[in-house]
């Protein structure tokens, strides 16, 4: 395919102005300028276009709460999150519910050009999760519902025994090739040592990553310094939990020993910017996470970010640094290797993805940027681009802006949330619109 401008993610960062990518059985084979592979395969023309390589998503989740985009109104009390906005959702979601969740998450992340996705660990029904998942064309890793430590919500409590039982059980199921199962972790103070142990162990024998909540909140730390008498991250680092399979999703509220751990054991942190600017949780004051070697990008739920466009956190990250630091500490091009090589490495794939370069899968994103470029990754970032076509491992995910299948996908997922939402004693609507709709 042809296209204006393309920019590789490759390690010198090259942007083609005339160039093309060359797929062969949805591998990546040359990525050159037009004039050099002109002739070859099939030509796609795209020259008012940014090719970019497929963006990861290193913290999503594709269930419960995801079916309630927004519910969640900004003058909740931050106490209400959990019990009142996420966990009720998880508790009463079927497994029927929990494929419509998936699929409409999976939707909306091709339509925002991520074409790879780590799941947070909190599918209750991941048989489900991955029949969801097997005709949408998205590549990534979930995990199953795996808490001990938490008598709370109690039709979800469980041993530890229990937990790593369903952890194995869910890593013994038929994946389809694009997505697999990992052993990932709800983690924050819901996990016990024995749990975190296991799940890093069933990792490293995977040779695969995993993943776990941690330092969202103050709550956390202040969970471990009053059971333990250390911050979190330093004491799995002295279990020996953490080490560069694992991957820490927000890591807000950081120690200095907590920096350098993840420093040493080249351990990958998914930061949300917009679950975190939404959420009020304090990154604005406290967060270090362009202190850190390995970072990955994510958008965690719907209800607390209200959207899963990673290009559009990339922007929030660097909005946010400026402001803490008062100097642009993270810079576009650094939030667009968060997006791409930052979160292959979340998922253990920088062999596969990350990057346009030969070998590669062929994820590839074309992004219209709807203005004169004069720096592609200002463009990207802080511009108003739209993704206009997505390709995954070489087959058209998106075209013109839809997906397959999308409006079967809408209605599914509109009528899990209603059923879902019965159940939950959830509001089917909060602000003006439920105002008007009562009125």
């Amino acid at each position: 395919m042809r296209g204006g401008l393309v920019a590789t993610m490759d390690d010198e960062r090259r942007v083609l102005t005339d160039g093309a990518v060359l797929a062969v059985d949805g591998t990546i084979v040359a990525v050159d300028e037009w004039a050099a592979l002109a002739g070859e395969g099939e030509e796609i023309d795209l020259r008012d276009h940014v090719l970019l390589p497929g963006l990861v998503d290193a913290h999503v989740h594709l269930t419960g709460p995801s079916l309630f985009p927004g519910l969640e109104p900004d003058e909740s009390p931050l106490s209400d999150h959990f019990p009142r906005w996420v966990m009720p959702a998880h508790v009463h979601s079927t497994p029927e519910d929990e494929r419509a969740a998936a699929r409409l998450v999976a939707l909306q992340m091709l339509r925002a050009g991520t074409t790879a996705l780590m799941e947070a660990g909190v599918c209750r029904f991941p048989d489900a999760v991955l029949d969801a998942l097997a005709d949408m064309p998205i590549r990534g890793a979930i995990g199953t519902w795996a808490a001990d430590a938490w008598e709370w919500p109690p039709e979800l409590a469980a041993t530890t025994d229990d937990a790593v039982t369903r952890i194995d059980a869910a890593l013994a199921l038929q994946t389809n090739g694009l997505v697999e199962v990992r052993p990932n972790l709800i983690g924050h103070t819901g996990c016990s040592d024995e749990l975190v142990l296991a799940a890093a162990q069933r990792a490293r024998a995977a040779g695969t990553t995993w993943t776990l909540h941690m330092s969202a909140f103050p709550d956390d730390g202040a969970g471990y310094r009053e059971r333990v008498g250390l911050d979190p991250l330093v004491h799995l680092d002295r279990l020996g939990a953490l080490d560069a399979h694992a991957v820490v999703s927000h890591a807000i509220h950081l120690s200095d020993a907590e920096v350098e751990v993840l420093r040493t054991r080249r351990a990958t942190v998914a930061y949300c910017p917009g679950a975190s600017v939404r959420l009020a949780t304090g990154v604005t004051r406290v967060g270090r996470h362009d202190e850190l070697e390995h970072v990955a990008l994510g958008t965690d739920t719907q209800n607390a970010s209200n959207h899963l466009e990673l290009l559009r956190a990339a922007a929030t990250a660097c909005q946010v640094y400026a402001e803490r630091r008062g100097t642009r500490s993270v810079t576009a091009a650094t939030a667009l290797t968060w997006s791409t090589r930052g979160g292959a490495r979340a998922l253990g794939w920088e062999d596969r993805i990350g990057s346009l370069q030969p070998g590669k899968r062929a994820d590839i994103v074309a992004i219209d940027p709807r203005q004169p470029v004069r720096n592609v990754e200002a463009a990207l970032v802080h511009g108003s681009p739209q993704v206009r076509h997505v390709w995954v491992d070489g087959r058209p995910a998106l075209l013109d802006g839809r997906v397959h299948g999308e409006e079967a996908i809408l209605a599914d997922a509109h009528l899990a949330g209603e059923r879902v939402a019965a159940r939950a004693d959830l509001p089917g609507a909060t602000g003006w619109l439920c105002d008007y709709r009562t009125s």
